[in-house]
């Protein structure tokens, strides 16, 4: 069971508004009272373990038990929560639902939060274990009154504590570490003593994460020791990068995400980190089409004394949010691939009028080469960010227009001989002749290679390009009469290539 989505038709601040859970991992993100809190409360408050539930009487490492706390999650108000105010729907991947609503409860006469139109016993919760770190984790352990307990573990549990404790914390070596649990009514957790330490000066870096990794290992020792009956669980950590610098916070994120996967679980964070949300924006821009609902973003945003949710995974919008900023971007460049420099240097002075933001790939391939990169699909070049422009004679049979990234270029022929072609038929009166140079003439231009030259032989048409192109103004003029010759045509190929900007630019467009 995983949640997919959740959607809140009304709580407090929050009205009509939806956001996606990632199958593993989900941050939720914004500015201080933007209610992500109390979003984490809504995420989590269905579940429990009840009675008959053979798991029901185990405790997790990190206190307490796999029931949700409502204490733990709200901080409801008499004045402004009351009693079918809050109303949210929680969707799971086996295409079920579970719609929640705020009720009055019988005996103290406060709210609580039950399932939308049950009233009997146990129907306000779905059965799943769920452990939430709330900030009181955060109180130093050393200033409660929790003591070491004879708790044992296993050589692999000590071992995996120990590992990815030194590992997240980027300790290079610890002499002989042992794993203490200690407990107390104010804080359960899991720490380390040394030769040189014991728990007690654990710092508050060490001790949230002997917390979280307790709550980890608590799920691992579910699946390990009930088979069937543990299908995952939902681990909730409010302000995960409290006390944690920057390093720890990106390995802490990578070992919940693998956890996640191996132990079935969902788990849902906050944070306020930049650093955090950088790495973990970088991470799902290089994740597969199968890993794409692996990590989302959830960004809340206060407008109009109203939240406003969104799916956000563009780590330079986060950053505007969360700083106040506003970041103008750069307009991004598409990368153009050509058979050669003539295509090249054709493709650029039809770019002059059509404007579009380019960066040439350096070297080129023939045709055919190309279109069977295309054909078998080959990640290095076929990517959306780059265009495969082929001379306007190129044959693409068996490729799939819409799903390509190749268009032609204009006029039906190479480069050469479309403009070869403009300007043999070009009246000797005409004003061209005199804007490339004072004595350029057709008897000039056709003098060490004729026209006939250049439609026939391939090779001597690109010698005839380049002895041409070296009057500085002859390529931009030549194709100045093409597309006056031509201006249906060059729209036609302008339309194309703004439309493939689109398309590159704007993912949802690119299906």
């Amino acid at each position: 069971m995983k949640i997919t989505r959740i959607d809140i038709k009304k709580f407090r601040g929050i009205k009509e508004q939806t956001a996606e859970i990632g199958e593993l991992v989900t941050f939720i993100v914004g500015r201080n009272g933007t209610q992500k809190s109390t979003l984490l409360g809504m995420l989590s408050q269905t579940f429990t373990l009840k009675s008959s539930n053979p798991m029901s009487q185990e405790k997790p490492l990190s206190g307490g038990d796999y029931r949700s706390s409502f204490r733990e999650k709200f901080r409801l108000s008499d004045k402004f929560d009351k009693p079918g105010e809050h109303e949210w729907t929680l969707f799971f991947d086996d295409n079920s639902k579970f719609e929640i609503e705020s009720i009055l409860r019988s005996d103290t006469k406060t709210v609580r939060f039950w399932q939308k139109g049950k009233r009997g016993k146990g129907d306000g919760y779905k059965e799943w274990p769920v452990i939430f770190l709330s900030l009181q984790r955060l109180v130093p352990l050393a200033e409660t009154d929790s003591q070491k307990d004879d708790l044992s573990f296993s050589k692999e549990e000590e071992s995996f504590f120990i590992d990815n404790h030194n590992r997240i914390m980027s300790v290079v070596k610890n002499d002989t570490p042992m794993v203490s649990h200690v407990a107390g009514k104010q804080k359960n957790s899991l720490a380390l003593d040394t030769e040189e330490y014991d728990w007690q000066q654990n710092s508050s870096g060490q001790d949230n994460l002997g917390k979280i990794i307790a709550a980890i290992l608590s799920f691992k020792r579910l699946k390990e020791n009930y088979g069937k009956d543990y299908s995952g669980g939902l681990l909730v950590i409010d302000e995960i990068d409290a006390t944690m610098h920057p390093v720890a916070q990106e390995k802490l994120f990578d070992f919940l995400l693998k956890q996640a996967s191996k132990l079935n679980l969902q788990v849902i964070l906050t944070t306020h980190s930049l650093s955090l949300l950088k790495h973990v924006c970088g991470r799902i821009s290089h994740f597969k089409d199968k890993q794409a609902n692996d990590v989302k973003i959830v960004l809340m945003e206060k407008k109009d004394k109203q939240i406003v949710i969104k799916n956000e995974q563009n780590f330079s919008f986060i950053g505007d949010v969360l700083n106040l900023t506003a970041t103008v971007p750069e307009r991004q460049k598409i990368k153009i691939c050509t058979e050669d420099e003539e295509a090249k240097n054709f493709f650029a002075a039809l770019n002059k009028r059509i404007k579009l933001p380019v960066h040439y790939v350096k070297g080129t391939l023939g045709c055919d080469t190309y279109i069977s990169i295309v054909k078998q699909n080959l990640e290095l070049m076929l990517s959306k960010e780059i265009l495969i422009l082929l001379d306007g004679d190129a044959k693409l049979s068996g490729l799939e227009k819409e799903k390509t990234n190749i268009i032609k270029l204009p006029g039906g022929n190479s480069p050469e001989r479309i403009l070869a072609t403009v300007l043999y038929n070009l009246l000797d009166s005409s004003r061209y002749w005199q804007r490339v140079a004072p004595s350029y003439t057709k008897e000039v231009c056709f003098r060490d290679i004729t026209y006939d030259d250049v439609m026939k032989d391939r090779n001597l048409a690109k010698d005839w390009f380049k002895k041409q192109k070296k009057y500085s103004s002859w390529l931009s003029a030549t194709v100045a009469v093409w597309i006056e010759e031509n201006q249906e045509d060059f729209d036609e190929f302008k339309a194309q290539l703004i439309d493939y900007y689109k398309h590159v630019f704007l993912p949802e467009a690119w299906k």
